[in-house]
């Protein structure tokens, strides 16, 4: 299991960026959180 974490890692490194990744996920995540209290928020595009 670790080797293939370690190639998605790699891979999402290399195609996308390992901070774009992880922005891209809070951002949502923070949207889904939001959601629940103030309805419905569609998490910022980029």
């Amino acid at each position: 299991m670790p080797k293939t974490r370690e190639r998605i890692r790699r891979t999402t490194r290399e195609g996308l960026g390992h901070v774009g990744i992880e922005s891209a996920v809070e951002n949502y995540l923070q949207g889904a959180a939001t959601s629940d209290s103030t309805g419905p928020t569609a998490p910022p595009k980029r």
